[in-house]
């Protein structure tokens, strides 16, 4: 303790403390440096990250070129379809048949990108990079192997591989898109049906509102002669679109082939709701009442068919054959000899208006007609009996 005089006598002086930094001011400090920060980040955000990525690179080049660590992979400058970006391995490149890229840049510790190489899994080289890759030979690379299912868009089983001395640094997942117009780029790049088939079921499976597919896919089933897996594509595509006039025509020309004459009539009616001056739909409509027996709605149908267009003959002969089942004979045979009249080579009129004569008893018409056909096929077996029918009946009058 120190001792000090004053007015003779001696009094004690206290040391003095040594004085430290408040607590306070150190929480002060650290609040002021936290909220600056916090306004730095929030006012200029990009020059935070700038300057964090850049003490995290100085960082990261020193532990490569000091401390003999693997280097660090940044980012991959692509560009795609004339258009730069550039890709982490956060993120997924995505590629489509119609894209074509290049690996411009590969950022990483490696001083001028040395023994730096990129590899896109599927197609190209060892090292793609700085190298032209078109997506299409990717996407036939997943097509051709199998691994792009039914109705799948993406497929993520590549990637691409970027290596420091032949070792992976970094991997970022490659998006295949395969899409519609991909399937039907195979389907008619084949001829073998069954094939094209299981294509455009793909193409479906991936765009089920494609009617163009669709009929495509109903096309190639009629050639297979699954019908009804073509009446089930046409089903499905007047579903999609009720008014598809041709959709519903070859709806109606499947039901025939496999004698759904009912669905026949039904879908024609349909039809001439939209289309009521369609000849064809009336006389198919007629043919379908004539297989379910009903002659006399055949009749009119044929009939109507030949109003809209009488220049049919086939239908006119149709027509001819209606009348028959209906008993009137003499309209029959009008039809018949009309159909001579505009065309007289038509064998099956001449044959129709033979067996009509002989048929009602007028043999002399029938001979004469016989004896024509005989000239024109002389190995006809069928007129030459039944010429020999109307010589015999002839004689019994």
């Amino acid at each position: 303790m120190d001792f000090r005089e004053g007015k003779g006598k001696k009094r004690a002086v206290k040391p003095r403390r040594e004085r430290g930094v408040a607590p306070g001011i150190i929480v002060l400090i650290a609040l002021i440096l936290f909220t600056s920060f916090v306004m730095a980040n929030y006012f200029w955000p990009e020059k935070v990250r700038d300057l964090y990525f850049i003490a995290s690179r100085l960082k990261n080049t020193f532990s490569f070129i000091f401390l003999g660590h693997p280097p660090q992979f940044y980012y991959l400058e692509i560009e795609k379809n004339g258009r730069d970006s550039r890709l982490t391995k956060s993120e997924a490149f995505v590629v489509s048949y119609r894209d074509e890229f290049v690996i411009k840049d590969i950022s990483t510790d490696a001083l001028f990108s040395r023994k730096i190489s990129a590899d896109v899994e599927g197609i190209g080289r060892e090292n793609d990079f700085k190298i032209l890759l078109k997506g299409i030979d990717l996407v036939d690379k997943v097509i051709m192997t199998g691994k792009g299912g039914e109705g799948e868009t993406t497929v993520p089983d590549y990637r691409i591989n970027v290596k420091y001395d032949n070792k992976i640094i970094a991997a970022i997942p490659l998006q295949v898109n395969i899409t519609p117009q991909d399937w039907l780029r195979y389907a008619r790049s084949t001829e073998n049906q069954r094939v094209q088939i299981e294509y455009l079921k793909r193409a479906i499976a991936m765009n089920k509102k494609d009617t163009g597919v669709r009929k495509m896919l109903a096309g190639l089933y009629l050639r297979q002669g699954e019908t009804g897996e073509a009446i089930t594509q046409y089903r499905d595509i007047l579903t999609l679109k009720p008014d598809d006039l041709t959709t519903l025509t070859e709806l109606s020309k499947c039901y025939m082939k496999e004698k759904e004459y009912n669905l026949v009539i039904k879908t024609c009616r349909e039809l001439i709701k939209s289309d009521p001056e369609d000849a064809s739909t009336f006389a198919n409509m007629a043919f379908a009442y004539s297989q379910l027996g009903d002659w006399r709605r055949a009749v009119v149908n044929y009939g109507e068919s030949l109003r809209l267009n009488p220049k049919d003959l086939l239908v006119r002969y149709k027509l001819g054959q209606a009348y028959e089942k209906t008993g009137k004979i003499n309209e029959a045979a009008g039809e018949y000899r009309f159909i001579l009249t505009k065309s007289p080579d038509t064998n099956y009129a001449m044959i129709a208006l033979a067996d009509l004569s002989l048929k009602i008893g007028n043999y002399d018409e029938a001979i004469k007609w016989y004896k024509e056909i005989l000239r024109r096929q002389p190995r006809n077996a069928g007129a030459y009996a039944n010429i020999g029918l109307a010589y015999g009946g002839k004689r019994l009058l």
